[in-house]
């Protein structure tokens, strides 16, 4: 269920890596304010056989929408444990933590 939600430092929507799934089936897409994940068709997947290619992919994705490393960590935090969660606000991370998620 999605509710009108809004963060101005967060994209409307981003691809994040689903641990614990298939690599091929890994990449999911969050939507701002929604709980959960969908399942994304997207052609590339098909090609995918390591967790890696996933989160390869999945950054690739993010980077054709303009979505940082730390948005798309944001979005997954929002998505799993609610859009208050600390971790789903950019601003609560430590500038060590924002460079490692953007390189």
């Amino acid at each position: 269920m999605t509710r009108q939600f809004s963060h101005p430092k967060l994209p409307k929507q981003c691809f994040v890596h689903v641990m614990g799934n298939k690599p091929a089936q890994s990449i999911g897409l969050v939507r701002l304010g929604a709980s959960g994940y969908y399942q994304v068709a997207e052609p590339r997947t098909a090609a995918v056989t390591t967790a890696d290619e996933a989160k390869a992919l999945v950054r690739e994705l993010n980077a054709e929408q303009g979505v940082t490393g730390l948005q798309a960590e944001c979005m997954l935090v929002g998505s799993m444990f609610g859009w208050e969660a600390p971790g789903a606000d950019p601003d609560t991370y430590a500038p060590e933590t924002i460079a490692a998620l953007n390189a």
